[in-house]
Formats: structure tokens, sequence, C-alpha cells
């Protein structure tokens, strides 16, 4: 009992945890942006935050960012920055939900869950088991 007490009690390899649960969840979400390739509509709720232009662009970048941020959360690589990236698409993604009245319990919470998950790890950072710990 003692040894799942003493594991249990390591805050690193929670953190550790989410990460890869949160990292490979995302990345799946990237990749499956990827596979469909239709970045013009995706880009295109950048227009619900006034931005009227390059929607090709902004819908491969929210690809790209999902995949390669995703990544870089699981390894704790650049992890701030990519965690803030990440929140910034599910702001955009929970603001597309909004505008579409889609249902805040099963489809925009979603979001909202998920962009609360990458602002509160902007804050905790990556732990001690991250390539750069910062």
């Amino acid at each position: 009992m003692d040894f799942i007490k003493e594991y249990l009690n390591k805050p690193d390899f929670g953190l550790f945890l989410l990460r890869l649960i949160v990292g490979v969840l995302i990345i799946a979400h990237g990749v499956n942006l990827f596979i469909e390739g239709d970045f013009k509509s995706t880009g295109a709720n950048m227009s619900l935050l006034g931005i009227q232009f390059g929607f090709m662009f902004w819908g491969f970048m929210a690809a790209l960012v999902q995949t390669v941020c995703g990544f870089f959360v699981i390894i704790g690589f650049l992890f701030r920055l990519s965690c803030f990236l990440l929140f910034f698409t599910m702001v955009v993604a929970t603001v597309y939900h909004f505008n579409a009245d889609h249902d805040l319990l099963n489809i925009t919470s979603h979001a909202i869950k998920t962009g609360a998950v990458f602002a509160a790890l902007l804050f905790t950072g990556p732990g001690t088991w991250a390539i750069n710990g910062d």
C-alpha cells in the first residue's frame, strides 16, 4: 500500500500523463484536419474575430498548430508557446460553436474544456519530465 501511496504522490508524472493524453487527442484532431484538407472552411472561422482574409492560411495553421504543438506539449518542448497557440485555437473553436448555436453540453463544451486544459498547463508548466522544463 505504501508503494501505491508513494507512486500516486508524483505531480510530475500526473502532468506528463495529462500532457500525453491531451496531446494525443489534439494531434488526432489536427491530423484529421490535414486528411480532410478543407482548410478554407476551418480558416473561415477567423471571420468571427473580424479577420476577413487568408482563410486557407488560417485553416492550415489550425491543423499545423494542433499537430505540431500537440506533439510539443507531449514532449515538453516550447511548452508555454504551444499551450498558448492551442488555447487560442480553442478560443476560435468555442466562438465558432457558440455562433453556430451548437449544443453547449455536447459540442461547445469540448472546445471550452480543451481550452481550459491548455490555459491551466500554460500556468503550471510542463513539470520536470520535459525536454526543456520551462
